[in-house]
């Protein structure tokens, strides 16, 4: 198994709950047992000081972080050791995380991802089938379910699944070209509804 911490700096990665083997970070975590691959930070205003969102620059953004994930799985592909954890460090899950998503990585499943609120609304970072994005209060069980794009801010996935999904643009948000390349590998993308993170 190969695990991977996304962080934005290197005190978010020596807090993050999770031993990666690789961490993506702008600065040296020192993270024993761990190799390090810097990244650059998205520094960039999201909104105008009247509270207005400026699209330009989440686009921009979009693609930045759509260049750190392509180079994290690459990574794991290339470390070649089984399925792909991928964490990123400002997301808490819940005990029991891992072995919950890698139980639900079954035959022609290609990717399982925790329930991760987007932080700004009460919905999450999941859509269903068919597009309409999955709400914190929506009953979602307690069995994985098949959802038509998800996140991979906490992970499971095949090195087959992250190959079909490397490399990531950022043209469209990066979730939705997460679902489209696995659709069309024909590997199912999975939602666990008992991986509740927090996030930020």
């Amino acid at each position: 198994m190969t695990t991977v911490l996304i962080a934005k700096s290197a005190d978010e990665a020596r807090t993050a709950k999770f031993a990666p083997k690789i961490v993506l970070c702008p600065e040296n975590p020192n993270i024993d047992g761990a190799s390090w691959n810097p990244t650059t930070l998205f520094d960039e205003v999201l909104f105008k000081p009247c509270g207005e969102w400026i699209p330009e620059a989440h686009g921009r953004k979009t693609k930045h972080v759509a260049i750190i994930q392509t180079l994290a799985l690459a990574l794991a592909v290339e470390a070649n050791d089984g399925p792909i954890v991928v964490l990123s460090a400002d997301v808490t899950p819940p005990d029991g995380w891992q072995e919950r998503l890698t139980a639900a990585l079954t035959d022609g499943v290609g990717m399982v991802a925790a329930v991760i609120p987007t932080g700004e609304t009460k919905s999450i970072k999941a859509w269903r089938v068919g597009g309409k994005q999955i709400l914190m209060r929506d009953d979602l069980d307690i069995c994985p379910i098949e959802v038509g794009s998800a996140a991979l801010d906490c992970c499971v996935l095949t090195v087959e699944a992250a190959k079909a999904i490397i490399p990531l643009s950022g043209h469209d948000l990066t979730e939705h070209e997460i679902g489209a390349k696995l659709a069309a590998a024909n590997l199912k993308l999975m939602l666990h509804p008992l991986v509740r993170c927090l996030h930020g």
